[in-house]
């Protein structure tokens, strides 16, 4: 599937429809995530431990997902992205409107219920409808639809900023989302996997799994506390931050798709290869440095390489058993927020024990650790027709 000219039009729609409701959904969660900081810091006076703790809270539904996959595997992955997008923009309009902490926990926890759900199957369904072609490609094109759209939503909240509550920013981040969701309800059944298994553990993808644990590990490090930093640390106007995920955003869309297809071409285990040894120095940059300039132009630089970081999920589709893909997907979901849910909280104590650079040292050891476990993934195993007949 070189080209959707080449596709019928029943699957062209489909992917047209998958491509709006990426773009909605991507637009909404970033008008949320670039006033949130700020949000919580200004109106409700959320400290480092605190911020560590909703960060945990937060991803404990991620625990969750291989149970909620096994629960709805009958159902195809488009409308459970639906159903999930639909619900979490409830969740994040309500976030705009809590009085105190533990309201905010309780909304947050509510959307992100749903919202871990939709990140598994907006991997599965690009995959299922690339038919196992090409899905570094698609991917990475799907990064930079996301992408181009946070950069017009961080344009957008960088011209409303001053003139925009705090609730009027959740409140349109909540209808983008739910216009997302709205969007997947027509896909046809070429967005589902079929024959898909309910629980899956399977010891030949433990290379997969630790490689999501780890990431889960980096990804919250740098998530919870990059641009936490800048704003609790360095008192960063939300003006900058505006600015700086806009910088963000240009440098992924411009990113995104040729990471896709240098996936494709050069192999998973060189991309990965790239990825972390390069988010180590980024991760030993924030824990060395004390100048807000270079912290930004870090902040971009894991951004950007988090285009590479699909060569996790293609390197899964690629020695993935037929029927496999989503609930390997869930239980890699799953894998990834044991860490996810853990690291918010340790990095908080971190940093309140020996200052905010500490959180990162153990982003290096992660990312290091990672790097080592990268070069197994040339020896992966892809499993034989044979065998994957008696599956």
């Amino acid at each position: 599937m070189s080209s959707l000219t080449e596709v019928s039009p029943t699957l062209r729609r489909d992917w047209r429809l998958l491509e709006a409701a990426v773009f909605l959904f991507a637009f909404g969660f970033a008008t949320y995530s670039v006033v949130f900081l700020n949000y919580i810091t200004e109106r409700l006076g959320v400290t480092p431990w605190r911020m560590g703790c909703l960060e945990s809270s937060r991803e404990i539904p991620g625990l969750l997902a291989v149970g909620i996959a096994a629960a709805v595997a009958s159902f195809p992955e488009a409308r459970i992205g639906a159903v999930c997008l639909m619900f979490s923009a409830l969740g994040v309009a309500a976030t705009g409107f809590v009085r105190d902490f533990p309201e905010l926990v309780v909304v947050t926890v509510f959307w992100s219920v749903f919202m871990h759900q939709w990140f598994t199957s907006s991997s599965a369904i690009p995959l299922a409808l690339a038919a196992g072609q090409e899905g570094g490609r698609h991917l990475g094109r799907m990064g930079a639809i996301g992408a181009g759209a946070t950069i017009t939503a961080y344009g957008l909240a960088r011209l409303l900023t001053g003139h925009f509550s705090y609730p009027m920013f959740f409140v349109l981040a909540a209808a983008f989302i739910f216009a997302g969701g709205l969007c997947l309800l027509p896909m046809s059944p070429h967005s589902a996997t079929l024959n898909r298994k309910r629980l899956l553990w399977r010891r030949e993808y433990r290379l997969y799994y630790g490689l999501t644990f780890l990431e889960g590990c980096r990804r919250q490090i740098f998530s919870t506390f990059a641009i936490f930093a800048l704003v609790n640390q360095y008192k960063t106007p939300l003006a900058q931050i505006a600015v700086l995920m806009l910088v963000n955003a240009v440098a992924t869309f411009l990113v995104a798709s040729p990471a896709g297809r240098l996936i494709d071409r050069i192999g998973e285990r060189r991309a990965m290869t790239i990825y972390y040894f390069v988010i180590a120095l980024a991760f030993l940059g924030y824990a060395v440095t004390t100048s807000v300039r270079p912290l930004m132009v870090l902040y971009v630089v894991d951004n950007i390489l988090f285009s590479l970081g699909v060569s996790i999920t293609t390197y899964l589709n690629r020695i993935v058993r037929p029927g496999e893909l989503m609930p390997s997907l869930s239980m890699g979901q799953t894998m990834n927020h044991v860490a996810a849910v853990a690291i918010p909280i340790s990095g908080g104590l971190l940093w309140t024990r020996f200052g905010y650079h500490a959180p990162f040292w153990a982003g290096v050891i992660a990312a290091l650790v990672s790097l080592a476990l990268t070069q197994r993934v040339g020896h992966a195993r892809t499993i034989p027709a044979a065998q994957v007949a008696e599956a």
